[in-house]
């Protein structure tokens, strides 16, 4: 199954994916920001909309969670 596939059940906008890798490799919000030249709170919405998609509490979970399905 391709990762795309293996995410597709998230909805996650693209947006949300670039936010995602990044914050999966322990990337700071502001570094985040500024490697996608959004703001530090735009971040912070689309990692809270990836926790709560993903159906963890904290950004660190997400991670987890992210790279557990994407190495089946």
């Amino acid at each position: 199954m391709s990762t795309k596939a293996k995410l597709q059940k998230f909805q996650f906008t693209p947006r949300q994916l670039d936010v995602a890798r990044y914050a999966s490799v322990g990337m700071y919000v502001k570094c985040i920001a500024d490697r996608l030249g959004i703001s530090a709170r735009t971040v912070e919405g689309h990692l809270t909309a990836i926790r709560r998609k993903t159906g963890t509490v904290t950004t660190a979970a997400a991670g987890c969670k992210l790279a557990k399905i994407l190495a089946r």
